[in-house]
């Protein structure tokens, strides 16, 4: 028994982490590394902020509110509700910080080339700097079907990679902070 269980969660890793390299690959990345580089090269809103985050001591807290996926609500969901109804991890913690801003570096996010009004934010990100200024992120829920996530970033659209929720959820576990949403992220999504 514990050699099949065993064999099952290679054989999941295994799969994730080949979808994981599938789609960076369809979005035209072929590492984490080279997608926090593209990003960082472009001459795009989104390559201007990713500079504002080069040093996690600029920042002085994030805030990551998420809905947990497939749920639904008496209305659509807007950065207003989502906030009223959302599972808010904040914190101030260098390390946690670290780890948000490293995520979204390697996020594989990208202008986008046209707006889809059509999604629903499901996540807000809320980059704090010690400046005043705010970043302030809004994402779309994945589905197996799409191979970018849309949402946006200061209002203005950008797409990222669809294991990007994922990638929240487990910070979002790691952060010691409960939640409503505490029994789904850890139970491993």
């Amino acid at each position: 028994m514990k050699i099949t269980t065993y064999a099952l969660i290679i054989l999941l890793s295994a799969t994730y982490t080949f979808a994981q390299a599938t789609q960076r690959k369809e979005i035209g990345m072929t590492s984490k590394h080279e997608a926090g580089a593209l990003s960082a090269n472009g001459k795009s809103g989104w390559a201007n902020s990713i500079g504002r985050l080069k040093e996690e001591s600029d920042v002085a807290f994030v805030r990551f509110i998420m809905v947990i996926p497939y749920s639904e609500h008496r209305a659509q969901l807007t950065s207003e509700t989502l906030e009223k109804w959302g599972c808010n991890y904040q914190t101030s913690d260098i390390n946690l910080i670290s780890k948000l801003v490293n995520i979204l570096r390697f996020a594989g996010i990208r202008d986008a080339q046209a707006a889809d009004k059509s999604w629903e934010p499901r996540e807000e990100i809320l980059v704090k700097l010690k400046d005043g200024d705010e970043l302030k992120f809004l994402f779309e829920q994945s589905f197996p079907h799409k191979t970018v996530l849309s949402g946006s970033l200061n209002g203005t659209p950008i797409t990222a990679a669809t294991t990007l929720p994922v990638d929240l959820y487990q910070w979002a576990a790691g952060t010691g902070i409960l939640t409503d949403c505490t029994a789904f992220i850890k139970s491993g999504m």
